[in-house]
């Protein structure tokens, strides 16, 4: 399903303003989403992305980006399965998963997770609750993050913009989503892990959701926030 045909905007969507909200997801299906094109304006050689969230489901992601390049679906996908942090990335040649224990599900119950990338080395980082639980060397070094993408939150990309599958999509509450053209420092990570209401992000940060299209019919924009 592409977007441009499945979605309608929602009369609730949040002021450009305001970060002190959340969105729920209320059950998982192929139309609820946010989606914005040309979402990194430059190519990337480093990348972080954090978020706040609620689990659910065993298998949720809270967000993708996908270029496309001479049929090529390139993808960066950020996932949580069956309690486990996952980060994965097609450059174009898929990478092996990087995944790390996360915690056990508690619905209801507020989490924040972080993973920054660097491509001169290939350094790789993944954070839970501000805590790092996996870094190393190799991974996807050399390679650039292509501009012009989709990022979409709540569903993975099976096709560029769409093709959306209900088993991926993402099922709990989502807030304080950042996204940064650099590897943000452990300091960082940790003054995130502090607050979901910081506001922070040089490619995307939780008030720009006005700048975009989104929603179906299942999904709950909930102003204030209920996480920390």
């Amino acid at each position: 399903m592409l977007f441009s045909q499945d979605v309608r905007k929602s009369a609730t969507l949040p002021k450009v303003q305001s970060a002190d909200y959340l969105l729920l997801f209320k059950q998982k299906t192929e139309i609820d989403y946010w989606v914005k094109s040309n979402a990194f304006p430059s190519p990337l050689q480093e990348l972080s992305i954090c978020c706040w969230f609620t689990l659910e489901a065993d298998v949720v992601y809270p967000l993708t980006y996908t270029t496309m390049t001479d049929g090529v679906l390139n993808h960066v996908n950020f996932g949580i399965i069956n309690e486990r942090i996952m980060f994965r990335m097609s450059l174009p040649v898929y990478s092996k998963k990087r995944v790390i224990h996360g915690w056990t599900k508690q619905p209801g119950v507020w989490h924040s997770a972080c993973v920054t990338w660097e491509s001169a080395d290939g350094v790789i980082a993944l954070y839970t609750d501000g805590t790092l639980k996996k870094r190393e060397t190799g991974f996807h070094n050399g390679s650039t993050i292509l501009s012009g993408g989709t990022l979409v939150i709540g569903q993975v990309q099976g096709s560029f913009g769409g093709d959306f599958d209900v088993i991926q999509a993402f099922k709990g509450s989502l807030a304080g989503v950042a996204i940064y053209d650099r590897a943000i420092t452990a300091d960082e990570v940790t003054t995130y892990s502090k607050s979901c209401k910081l506001n922070n992000g040089t490619l995307f940060k939780w008030s720009d959701i006005g700048l975009g299209q989104g929603y179906g019919e299942a999904v709950d924009v909930i102003e204030p926030t209920t996480c920390p």
